[in-house]
């Protein structure tokens, strides 16, 4: 069985929300607990970084928040890496103007809310399952 704690978990792919507050780890996390990913919290943008450049596999939930101009430099900084590495941009719905400048920062999608923690998870999941290679199999 997967799980955060499982002895193997070092080598798994890593997905790591990056926001302010706690809104979306906990349910992310428990949504896809049954996957072999490790779902990481950050909210600073140089621990995202940290994270991003440590690990060879990764994707990055970040959430605009109250503060999008930080976050969109936090895509630039992941950018410059030049890594391929998929971002998954969270916006409220009057920050939606912000979509061109985060996909042309590398974000590989852009959703608004409102949105809940299932809608957001589902739509992480089979971009993981792309990413990191993972069959059909590997299900919740």
């Amino acid at each position: 069985m997967f799980g955060i704690a499982d002895e193997d978990s070092e080598a798994w792919p890593n997905l790591v929300v990056h926001e302010a507050g706690r809104r979306w780890i906990e349910g992310v996390r428990s949504h896809l607990a049954r996957l072999p990913v490790r779902v990481r919290h950050s909210a600073v943008a140089r621990d995202t970084l940290e994270i991003v450049r440590q690990e060879r596999r990764c994707i990055v939930l970040a959430e605009l928040g109250r503060r999008p101009l930080d976050t969109l430099e936090l895509l630039e900084q992941i950018d410059r890496l030049g890594r391929e590495l998929l971002v998954i941009v969270v916006a409220r719905s009057d920050q939606a103007n912000l979509e061109i400048p985060a996909r042309e920062l590398g974000a590989t999608a852009f959703v608004t809310e409102p949105l809940t923690v299932v809608e957001l998870a589902g739509l992480v999941e089979p971009i993981a399952r792309v990413q990191f290679g993972w069959d059909k199999k590997t299900s919740l």
